[in-house]
């Protein structure tokens, strides 16, 4: 049974991962808490038009600070069976890193789904319209989070398996229950892990959608930059052409004159 719940780790992959977390650790709480402390001083930098930066930043400060240190903590959980972290905070930390992915995701969305609405409109987003936008997304991510770390501890995912360790057996008339109650009450056909292959299938979804979204905005501001840009151009050589022109003709009437 311990070596189905457990097989054991690459201790260098595991070493990279832990050198990576902690350098995002240090620097990613450093900077970002002094960017929010820079919001909180200057008001002019809680204008709508910031709001999806901000929203970014205190995700990005979450993550930083929190989520990277209780990985770090499963990964060293992970690497001995006879130890492992309670179930409630192996699905605390799935459901924290899932909502805080997802929350970058989405802020990220909002930042280029306002850039394009300011290219389009020239008007910036309404304060209230921005805050609904983005809590509703909040929501959302918080939602599907919770299904997250739901999901992983029914179907015994080997991410929640190698978080628990022995752990698991100790939790394992809950995670057996919750199986069966699913194999009972819902069609015959559908089983945890079928649920957990359409969920990842579904979380890959938004995020394609998101990515999709993202470039093509972009995409759309760059083209009107750029057609910006051209038709500057064109109106100045019309501008410059017009007073060469004009100046000709002036310099010809002088001669005439003489």
């Amino acid at each position: 049974m311990e070596k189905h719940i457990l097989t054991q780790p690459d201790y260098i992959v595991a070493f990279i991962f832990t050198i990576v977390l902690s350098i995002n650790f240090l620097f990613g709480t450093l900077f970002n808490a002094i960017f929010l402390l820079n919001v909180y001083k200057h008001r002019s930098l809680r204008q709508s038009k910031f709001f999806g930066i901000i929203s970014l930043s205190i995700v990005d400060l979450i993550m930083c600070s929190i989520v990277s240190p209780l990985l770090i903590l499963r990964e060293f959980s992970s690497l001995d069976v006879s130890h492992g972290l309670n179930i409630y905070l192996c699905c605390f930390i799935t459901f924290i890193s899932t909502w805080t992915s997802l929350s970058s995701i989405f802020s990220l969305t909002f930042i280029a789904l306002e850039r394009f609405y300011v290219f389009k409109t020239n008007q910036h987003m309404r304060k209230l319209n921005f805050i609904i936008y983005l809590s509703i997304s909040h929501l959302i991510s918080f939602v599907i989070a919770i299904s997250h770390a739901i999901i992983l501890a029914i179907t015994r995912s080997t991410i929640f398996m190698r978080c628990c360790g022995k752990k698991l057996l100790e939790a394992s008339t809950l995670t057996l229950n919750l199986s069966d109650y699913f194999e009972k009450h819902w069609l015959n056909e559908i089983r945890p892990y079928e649920i957990k292959k359409a969920f990842n299938g579904f979380y890959l979804s938004i995020g394609l959608c998101c990515l999709f979204m993202i470039i093509y905005c972009y995409f759309v501001i760059y083209r009107i930059i750029r057609n910006k840009r051209l038709l500057r151009i064109r109106l100045n050589a019309k501008f410059i052409s017009s007073l060469t022109n004009n100046g000709g003709g002036q310099d010809q009437n002088d001669g005439a004159e003489e």
